[in-house]
């Protein structure tokens, strides 16, 4: 039986953890990506949009955050599950390959979720820009890939912290009744560091052709980029299942060899986000 302290303090970790985890690489994206924080001081503290548009997006912001994770959680649980279903009856004749295909199976989910969600967000922001735009009024002077790809990481980043506090739910409820362990606490340490960041540059990364010049590269260079992005986040959740379902590794060793090609793939992933978002230099939102 859990103290009422130790349930508490677990319980307060699984809310806080995603948070802080979300506080700081949002202050590392607004450091080192000076384009982001400009859009951010543009909208929230400088001219460059009027003061009740400013006030309307600022307070709405914790609106679409919420609501964008819990959508996106939402469609991807009941499709996820509906996956897993078909699975299930060959979970004893595959080897770990049909519980492998299952997990990578969050790849496609779980990114065409997202997307779709950041394209809305976008599109508002593109509308917005057009209406003010035709009235004579100053738009977002802004960078369409870079502005598409920002949508993303704030859709992804609210996906992030939604899965990362339901995980974290589970391992601390295991690290209560078990205690202390290499197969709880690694979880825990990935999850809290990065569980919020891989989530939101993959959207990043699919949303990165919603910003194009012409209705046909958009429709070209997302389904690129979204393509890149669920192979990455497949193959990802793929080595999970490589090394528990189909190798059947335990202890230190599995741990290791996953955290490290793991860790590779998260390299990748920030090199490919990297290379989108300087490419938007070139390009610009469409008129």
């Amino acid at each position: 039986m859990v103290s009422a302290p130790l349930a508490i303090l677990f319980g307060s970790a699984v809310v806080l953890l995603p948070l802080i985890s979300l506080g700081i690489w949002t202050i590392i994206l607004l450091r080192f990506f000076p384009y982001s924080r400009n859009t951010f001081l543009g909208f929230s503290l400088i001219k460059e949009v009027d003061a009740s548009l400013r006030l309307i997006v600022i307070s709405l912001a914790p609106v679409f955050f919420i609501t964008a994770s819990l959508l996106s959680a939402g469609i991807s649980v009941i499709l996820e599950g509906g996956v897993m279903l078909m699975f299930i009856p060959f979970y004893d004749t595959g080897a770990g390959i049909p519980e492998t295909l299952s997990v990578m199976s969050a790849g496609p989910i779980e990114e065409s979720a997202k997307l779709l969600l950041a394209f809305s967000l976008y599109l508002s922001f593109y509308l917005i820009w057009r209406a003010r735009k035709k009235k004579g009024k100053d738009g977002w002077k802004g960078n369409g890939v870079k502005d598409a790809m920002l949508c993303g990481l704030f859709v992804g980043a609210s996906f992030g912290v939604f899965e990362s506090m339901l995980y974290m739910f589970g391992h601390f409820t295991e690290l209560a009744a078990k205690g202390p362990s290499l197969e709880i606490i690694d979880p825990l340490i990935w999850r809290f560091v990065f569980g919020v960041a891989i989530h939101a540059m993959y959207t990043g990364i699919a949303s990165a052709g919603l910003g194009r010049e012409t209705n046909f590269r958009r429709i070209g260079m997302t389904a690129a980029v979204l393509s890149v992005s669920i192979v990455l986040h497949a193959v990802f959740n793929g080595v999970q299942g490589l090394v528990t379902f189909i190798l059947e590794w335990e202890g230190w060793v599995a741990f290791v060899v996953t955290d490290i090609i793991q860790m590779i793939l998260m390299v990748i992933t920030f090199i490919i986000f990297v290379l989108l978002w300087k490419k938007g230099d070139s390009l610009h939102m469409p008129g």
